[in-house]
């Protein structure tokens, strides 16, 4: 799993949103409904079934979101 997805899991649970096993990552972040959450899934996808290599500027855009995330009530 790449490092910003388990980030990502890591943020969410600290905020009582836990990844159930049974649920895919698409479904989780469907549930979660944050756009943030939406973008972070999708490139996980490419990453990990795609096999694609993220430039620095998208971890940098990813670990904002991910700050994003920590700022926000959900």
């Amino acid at each position: 799993t790449p490092f910003f997805y388990k980030a990502l899991l890591k943020v969410l649970a600290k905020k009582g949103k836990i990844k159930q096993t049974q649920e895919t990552p698409l479904e989780f972040a469907n549930a979660i409904a944050l756009p943030e959450v939406e973008a972070i899934t999708k490139i996980y996808y490419d990453v990990r079934f795609g096999g694609y290599k993220l430039t620095d500027r998208e971890q940098h855009n990813i670990l904002i979101q991910l700050i994003d995330i920590k700022k926000r009530q959900i």
